[in-house]
């Protein structure tokens, strides 16, 4: 093989490298957007300031790549049967601002970190027995959902704890 030939293949293996660094660059810094996990739960406090209280939870975990700003709590009460029809209901929840325990709308969550919001169980939070789906908004204008398996059990979680209630 002439030398020429072999100078030519490396030019163009170098070439091929690097439009794949640029692309991945390019992928990674402009369309790649962070990810967050959303998790949805009834829990039981003990101690400090609201012992022995059942309490709602939401939760945003950043997944990555970059810092995510979440913007407001977003639910959904549509049905299957409903999404088949065309009727959409949707809303946001304005949380407790003056719960010290709660992380405040909007927030900057670094990666790796966790955004927790907390409501008590009561009549002012009867919203959490008739939606099916929760979310977390963030300033890409995308929803990032809990998974509805989460949603059921809080619906339930939520019916005996206000059962229990006096």
């Amino acid at each position: 093989m002439k030398l020429e030939y072999i100078t030519l293949f490396i030019s163009f293996g170098s070439l091929l490298m690097a439009g794949l660094a640029l692309g991945w660059n390019v992928y990674r810094d402009i369309l790649l957007k962070p990810r967050v996990r959303v998790k949805y739960r009834v829990m039981r406090s003990t101690g400090g300031l609201m012992d022995g209280q059942d309490l709602i939870i939401i939760t945003g975990i950043n997944k990555g790549p970059g810092i995510v700003k979440l913007s407001m709590i977003h639910y959904d009460k549509t049905t299957f049967w409903q999404k088949l029809r065309r009727k959409r209901e949707q809303g946001i929840i304005i949380h407790d601002y003056t719960n010290p325990m709660s992380w405040k709308l909007p927030c900057r969550v670094e990666v790796g970190d966790e955004a927790t919001f907390i409501f008590p169980v009561s009549e002012t939070t009867k919203w959490a027995k008739e939606i099916h789906r929760i979310g977390l908004l963030d300033t890409f204008g995308r929803t990032h959902w809990c998974p509805k398996r989460e949603a059921r059990e809080v619906r339930e979680m939520y019916t005996k704890a206000m059962k229990k209630a006096p």
